[in-house]
């Protein structure tokens, strides 16, 4: 299956685990084709700096992650007449270039419209189920990489 993952279901595995981490963890590991953006690993990168506050050198570790296990292509350019919000152009454009069969977010715009192309859209949840219907069980990972980068940022944050 190919799999774009939103930036907000990326920034909550790399900042919380949890299913979001199981979701990344499944499409890392090559039993999906886990596709993304320069413009997606960007918002990314955005989202952990600006509004986590995250270290530079943790930022750009994980985008390296990102980048080592996923297939990069350039989002394909989409009407304004597509979706509500305009940055949710990039997810979907990024969808139809790779020609995804599964649309990852938690973004409320991107969920109602249910489908993008062949793509079905969905919570990360939702998708763990499908992940594991094409692939066999994935097991849940209890936060991995992800918890542990977590508790060692919020003691940095305490000292």
């Amino acid at each position: 299956m190919r799999v774009v993952l939103d930036a907000n279901v990326l920034v909550s595995a790399i900042a919380y685990g949890g299913t979001c981490y199981d979701v990344y963890r499944a499409c890392g590991r090559g039993l999906h084709a886990f596709l993304c953006s320069p413009p997606l690993l960007s918002e990314t990168k955005r989202i952990l700096t600006d509004k986590f506050k995250m270290p530079r050198e943790l930022v750009e570790r994980s985008a390296a992650a990102i980048t080592g296990v996923a297939i990069m292509v350039e989002p394909v350019e989409l009407p304004r007449s597509t979706c509500r919000d305009p940055d949710d152009r990039v997810v979907l454009g990024t969808a139809e270039s790779g020609l995804a069969d599964l649309i990852v977010t938690g973004d409320s715009h991107l969920l109602e419209l249910r489908v993008f192309g062949k793509a079905r859209i969905v919570r990360p949840a939702d998708s763990l189920r499908l992940l594991s219907e094409q692939s066999g069980s994935i097991e849940p990972s209890g936060g991995g990489v992800a918890a542990e980068r977590r508790v060692r940022y919020r003691r940095r944050l305490r000292r």
